[in-house]
């Protein structure tokens, strides 16, 4: 008996040690492995690396004084899908940016937010941006670009007074040093809105006088001034359409009737192209003879096309706001647009200018004439990140789309070759 129970105690202490093993084996042993996931057919894994995710105004703690030096936190990213090809251009927040064509080359130009300093890259290599100018401004909040990407016009703040400075850009096929914006022009102080031709060879700009609001037509040093229009009432919107005609729209908000008129930008003749609609933005196109309005209504907005020459309204077949638009160069029926997954019944476009709201955007490509609607990019599944995407500027190709994730103002460039 006695042997019997001793046979039971080792056999039971035997069957504890291998269920032991069997659990350090699966639980531990394999978890010391890292798992290697299967990537589909037609996909691409990326390796991770350090955080992008920083806010703006973040410091990375790391500098260099080197020529064409950039931070590994900045190096651009490509993410590939069979439809688009997405490059990440700057994790760090931008505060403006362009594309143009310099020989056979699409090159792109942007200001850095915190300090100023201009970065340059060409759109169809995947290299790390390098900088062309270190004057350090800090807290650039606009920068405009102007003729062809040769010159910039920045705002920032400074004593509590917005100042103006433009600067030429000589792009980095000219020079092999970087540049000093100290031989820049300032145009006068107080501008309260600001706007570029489509040829970039012209500005104009909205200052407040005694009891109005005055337009100032120029080029973009300041040189050739003309005052074009005045006005009592202040709040206004400038907007360049064709390179002869200024749009001037009511500052919106919902709920209160907005007005847009046409300003011939030689003569200052005014005209009456909409009116008594609330929340109104709109997007007009670089010949001024079509435009895209939004319209606040109770639980969201509305977006429409207008053709200025014939007087006739079309619906989109989207819903999002015009400032989250592009026209087409080449094709002038063709618009890209950033279009929320959805949008909640707040008051447009308030909630989205004050930051209450933030979308989850896709691009879609829309044909007006036709009213084919194509989507062009995902971010969550190329990038698996969400961005509420606006300032799209495309290149006078449409090979390339260049916007801001106005989350982070990261920047980004979206491959269209594909998609012609």
């Amino acid at each position: 008996m006695n042997k019997k129970r001793a046979l039971l105690i080792i056999i039971i202490f035997a069957l504890i040690v291998l269920l032991a093993l069997i659990i350090f084996y699966f639980f531990f042993k394999r978890e010391s492995t890292p798992y290697q996931p299967t990537t589909p057919p037609g996909e691409v894994t990326f390796p991770i690396g350090p955080d992008l995710t920083g806010g703006p105004g973040g410091e990375s703690g790391a500098t260099s004084t080197a020529p064409y030096q950039y931070e590994y936190y900045n190096r651009p990213q490509t993410f590939q899908n069979e439809r688009a090809k997405l490059r990440l251009i700057s994790s760090l927040p931008v505060s403006g940016a362009t594309l143009f064509k310099q020989n056979a080359d699409v090159f792109i130009h942007y200001v850095e937010r915190a300090n100023g300093h201009i970065y340059e890259t060409i759109a169809s290599r995947d290299e790390t941006p390098y900088r062309i100018s270190k004057t350090t401004i800090p807290k650039i909040y606009q920068a405009y670009w102007v003729q062809q990407g040769q010159g910039v016009i920045i705002r920032y703040l400074k004593d509590d007074v917005v100042q103006t400075f433009y600067a030429r850009i000589r792009p980095s096929a000219s020079t092999s040093t970087e540049q000093d914006l100290v031989n820049g022009t300032f145009l006068p102080s107080g501008i309260s809105e600001l706007a570029v031709s489509p040829s970039g060879d012209r500005i104009f700009y909205l200052v407040r006088s005694v009891g109005e609001t005055l337009g100032i037509r120029s080029n973009p040093d300041g040189t050739q001034r003309a005052q074009i229009f005045s006005s009592t009432v202040n709040e206004w919107l400038p907007v360049w359409s064709g390179n002869n005609i200024l749009m001037l729209i009511t500052k919106p908000s919902a709920g209160v009737p907005g007005y847009a008129y046409t300003v011939n930008a030689s003569s200052g003749s005014m005209k009456k192209i909409l009116g008594g609609i609330s929340g109104l933005t709109l997007l007009p196109d670089n010949n001024a003879t079509s435009l895209l309005y939004s319209e606040s209504k109770t639980g969201g907005l509305s977006i429409k096309s207008l053709d200025t020459r014939k007087g006739i309204v079309s619906e989109v077949g989207i819903t999002t706001l015009p400032e989250k638009c592009v026209w087409g160069i080449k094709r002038t029926t063709i618009v890209f647009c950033a279009v929320p997954d959805h949008i909640s019944g707040d008051a447009y476009p308030d909630a989205w200018y004050q930051g209450v709201v933030s979308f989850t955007d896709n691009i879609w490509k829309i044909n007006l004439e036709t009213g084919e609607a194509t989507i062009v990019l995902s971010p969550q599944s190329v990038a698996q990140k969400t961005m509420d995407i606006t300032d799209l500027v495309l290149d006078e190709s449409e090979s390339y789309l260049l916007f801001t994730n106005k989350k982070d103002l990261s920047l980004w460039l979206l491959d269209l070759r594909e998609n012609l």
